[in-house]
This record gives structure tokens, C-alpha cells and sequence, in this order.
């Protein structure tokens, strides 16, 4: 799957809207891949964050993977592990609604370290 992200990426096709089209409960392997892959993660981190109950690590996941705030919100909703009322909104403009200090502890509890992130 990280090789699949990669070859779409290399192509320009892998955007938040491709991702949001092609989210699917039932076979979240792209999903991984491409956050592992755009995160520098590996692919079992990134599947802990995505089977967690934590919104938080979702959001930061999907923004140091530079995807838009759109595909946190919708693998909140569709993933559904993270109870509606727990779930994070964009704030306005589709900003995210962390600081990237606060984003980076929640990768760092995951195991993943600031050095590397893309922001």
C-alpha cells in the first residue's frame, strides 16, 4: 500500500479529494499507505492511530501527512472509532484545530518523532 501511495503521489494523484473518494471502511490499506507514506511513518503506527479512539491523533496524522483537515473529519466519521462527540471540526477557512506544538505530542505519544515531520 505505501508503494501504491507512492506511485500515486509521484503522479500528482494523491490529494485529499482522491483520498475522501476513495475512504473505505472495509479496506483501510490505501487509507495507511498514504498517511504512512506522506507521514514517514510506518504503516503500523499509523494504523494504531487510525483504530485509536483519540480525534486528536487523527488530526495530527492527517496534517503532518499534509492532507486537509476534509480527510481527518471524514476518517472520524467513517472509520467510526471515535465517538461523535469527541470528534474534531475544522475551524473556519478548513484550518486545522490544533497548534503544531499540540499535534506533535500526539505523534510523539505514537512514537513518532518531530525531526521528522513534514512540517
Amino acid at each position: 500500500a505505501v508503494d501504491e501511495a507512492r506511485r500515486l503521489d509521484n503522479h500528482g494523484t494523491l490529494t485529499t479529494d482522491f483520498m475522501l473518494t476513495h475512504l473505505d471502511p472495509d479496506n483501510t490499506a490505501l487509507l495507511i499507505g498514504a498517511l504512512a507514506m506522506r507521514a514517514r511513518a510506518h504503516p503500523l503506527i499509523v494504523k494504531r492511530i487510525i483504530e485509536s479512539d483519540s480525534a486528536k491523533a487523527i488530526v495530527a496524522i492527517t496534517w503532518r501527512a499534509s492532507f486537509d483537515m476534509r480527510l481527518a473529519e471524514a476518517i472520524m466519521a467513517t472509520m467510526d472509532q471515535v465517538p461523535t462527540d469527541r470528534r474534531l471540526k475544522a475551524r473556519a477557512h478548513g484550518a486545522f484545530p490544533m497548534t503544531p506544538p499540540e499535534m506533535v505530542w500526539y505523534l510523539e505519544f505514537f512514537g513518532l518523532e518531530q525531526k521528522a515531520a513534514a512540517h
